[in-house]
């Protein structure tokens, strides 16, 4: 995979599961961030971002290759690294 100009891919981040609170939070309840993620490669045009980066995005598009969920989004959309 080659991304090109100000893109970046990323893996999204799970939520935790268990609550502060220490109950098990199951998988049917979606223990998924809906704009948190975690940096795999960025386009060439890309100053600010590197691998393994968490972010917080604004928005983005998902896609799955080969059973691996990866999303995709403008450098421009990053509004956090945290």
């Amino acid at each position: 995979m080659r991304v090109l100009k100000n893109n970046v891919v990323c893996h999204p981040a799970k939520a935790p599961e268990l609550t502060a609170g220490g109950l098990h939070i199951p998988d049917s309840m979606g223990r998924e961030y809906k704009c948190r993620a975690f940096v795999i490669q960025v386009g060439p045009e890309v100053k600010d971002l590197k691998k393994g980066d968490e972010i917080i995005f604004a928005k983005a598009d998902k896609f799955t290759s080969d059973t691996v969920e990866y999303v995709v989004l403008n450098a421009d959309d990053v509004l956090l690294v945290l």
